[in-house]
């Protein structure tokens, strides 16, 4: 109870502060990124987005661990446009495909993983 109390006042403090200075922040949610990822990662290609943070949304990452993963081995991220999903998985604007090992399609869809 007192982690989830103390991960929500960071989150409101992160969302005002964002909202207060958005360059300071975002200067130093990229250097936090960073420093959590293997050295080389492309952070400006993935977590670098046009819009200032808490525009639209961000995923808050407590425990470190999908870092971890990405520094593993265990996770990749792939940024660009969705144009569109079908049964092998998902393809970008860009033609770049992305095909999970496992995923939940998209509400309404009839597109399902592979011996589904």
């Amino acid at each position: 109870m007192v982690t989830r109390w103390k991960n929500v006042a960071q989150a409101t403090l992160l969302f005002q502060a964002s909202q207060r200075w958005p360059g300071p922040v975002r200067r130093m949610i990229r250097r936090l990124n960073a420093r959590m990822l293997p050295e080389g990662y492309p952070v400006d290609t993935h977590f670098k987005p046009t819009y200032g943070p808490w525009d639209q949304r961000m995923c808050l990452v407590p425990d470190g661990d999908l870092f971890r993963a990405i520094k593993q081995g265990g996770a990749s991220v792939a940024t660009g446009t969705i144009e569109t999903f079908d049964e092998t998985g998902i393809r970008l604007a860009s033609g770049s495909t992305w095909t999970p090992t496992w995923w939940s399609p998209p509400p309404g869809s009839t597109c399902w993983p592979s011996g589904a």
